[in-house]
């Protein structure tokens, strides 16, 4: 299945998406190594490169990725699944596969999430996570 267009566009999001609530936090700063692996897996399906660095989401309770697409990255296999964030912003999440469901979800984009959407550590940010079958990956 090639990526759906609402990944590139920002528009026609689906509406079957697993809605959470989420917490944006600061994070260890080591997005920046995963930049490289990350951008030619991802920027075909997103349309564009990545920003570097990632937003860094907590949720109340573990957080299962649903169908996540995988992909092996420096030896060892990641999970990814579309996202979109606040209703208007598209991105992905990744874990690697070992860690399972845990509250954490980083993600990535196109953009610095956290500017565009004037967060600030402590902000409430309402998600929708979808199925990693919407991404064509390139790895």
């Amino acid at each position: 299945m090639p990526s759906a267009t609402w990944l590139r566009t920002g528009k026609g999001f689906p509406s079957d998406g697993v809605r959470l609530e989420t917490t944006y936090k600061s994070g260890s700063a080591t997005s920046w190594i995963y930049h490289s692996w990350f951008d030619p897996i991802l920027a075909p399906a997103l349309g564009g490169s990545l920003c570097a660095g990632s937003l860094n989401l907590w949720a109340a309770d573990p957080v299962h990725l649903p169908s996540p697409a995988r992909a092996l990255v420096d030896g060892i296999e990641w999970h990814f699944v579309p996202m979109i964030i606040r209703e208007v912003e598209v991105a992905v999440a990744a874990r690697k596969a070992i860690f399972g469901d845990i509250p954490f979800i980083e993600v990535f984009a196109r953009q610095h999430l956290a500017s565009k959407l004037g967060l600030s550590f402590g902000d409430r940010v309402d998600v929708q996570l979808f199925s990693g079958e919407h991404l064509a990956l390139a790895a």
